[in-house]
């Protein structure tokens, strides 16, 4: 099982990846880390911090045809993907592959509208024929670097923009906190984090067993 992070260009989705396999790995999920971000962050955090799980580069458009042999058998691979605005072809690829894909963006109006504008909608959708099941990946949106204290109204307005145009959003979000907002946090620990939370959300929801 293949879960993908995408978003147009930066938005936390190196962060939300180590920590949502730490958190499943701490949940007795075997796991593997692809990283499909030409910038490897994934790989260079995993060599700094030797992450109990191994991460593997993965930033090449044949990810579909090349990775997923290197899933062993009831194993779950978390992808760090690069951004779709300049590397449409990995995403793509990415995409054709994952069973879950999660659209990390925050709720800045700024973001939503590249979201808007890549499309990555039609990025998602135009996958489809090209998988094993003719349909797009499962697709849920993942609101980080939410503000703590201003702002207030940034959530609620986003879910509307993201209602309105037919998105499933978690629940669950990622608030703009130092624990999460450092390039490479130290130490990863899963448990009690907002994306532990996210495990507990998506096994609610029947996206994970």
């Amino acid at each position: 099982m293949f879960i993908a992070h995408v978003s147009p260009r930066t938005q936390g989705k190196t962060t939300n990846a180590a920590f949502l396999a730490h958190a499943m790995h701490e949940r007795g999920y075997p796991m593997v880390g692809f990283d499909a971000d030409h910038s490897r962050q994934f790989q260079k955090w995993d060599e700094k911090a030797n992450f109990p799980f191994t991460v593997l580069g993965a930033a090449t458009p044949l990810f579909h045809t090349k990775m997923p042999a290197m899933v062993p058998d009831g194993h779950y691979g978390m992808i760090d993907c690069g951004h779709a605005e300049d590397h449409l072809d990995v995403t793509s690829s990415v995409l054709r592959c994952a069973d879950i894909a999660i659209v990390n963006s925050s709720p800045s109006t700024g973001d939503l509208h590249r979201i808007r504008d890549l499309p990555m909608r039609k990025v998602i959708d135009d996958v489809a024929p090209l998988r094993m099941d003719s349909k797009p990946p499962e697709t849920w949106v993942l609101l980080n670097r939410v503000p703590t204290q201003t702002n207030a109204s940034a959530v609620p307005d986003a879910r509307k923009w993201f209602a309105k145009r037919k998105w499933n959003v978690f629940t669950t979000t990622v608030p703009f906190l130092q624990q999460y907002s450092q390039a490479m946090p130290f130490p990863v620990k899963g448990a009690g984090t907002h994306l532990d939370q996210l495990v507990t959300e998506m096994k609610d929801r029947g996206l994970l067993p």
